[in-house]
C-alpha cells in the first residue's frame, strides 16, 4: 500500500524585509566603528597631544556607554508603535 502526498518538505522562500538588512548594515557600521578605533589609538592620541593611555580611556568610556546606551535604549524604544 503506497501514497503520495503533495506536500513539500522545503521551507517557504520568504523574503526578508528591507528594514532587517538595514539593521544588519548599521549593525555592522556599529560594530566597525568601535574596532577601528583602537587601530588608530596612537594617531589619535597625537593629534589630539594626549598621552595613549588618556585617549584609551575616552575610547573606552565611549564604549562603555555604547554598550549600556544600546540595549537600554532599545528596551525603551521597544514598545514605542
Amino acid at each position: 500500500m503506497s501514497f503520495v502526498s503533495s506536500r513539500s518538505n522545503a521551507l517557504p522562500s520568504a523574503a526578508l524585509p528591507l528594514s532587517i538588512y538595514l539593521l544588519s548594515l548599521c549593525s555592522f557600521a556599529f560594530g566597525l566603528s568601535e574596532f577601528i578605533a583602537a587601530g588608530l589609538l596612537t594617531p589619535m592620541a597625537r593629534d589630539l597631544h594626549a598621552s595613549v593611555a588618556a585617549a584609551g580611556g575616552a575610547i573606552a568610556a565611549y564604549a562603555l556607554g555604547a554598550a549600556i546606551g544600546a540595549p537600554v535604549l532599545t528596551a525603551m524604544l521597544a514598545r514605542r508603535p
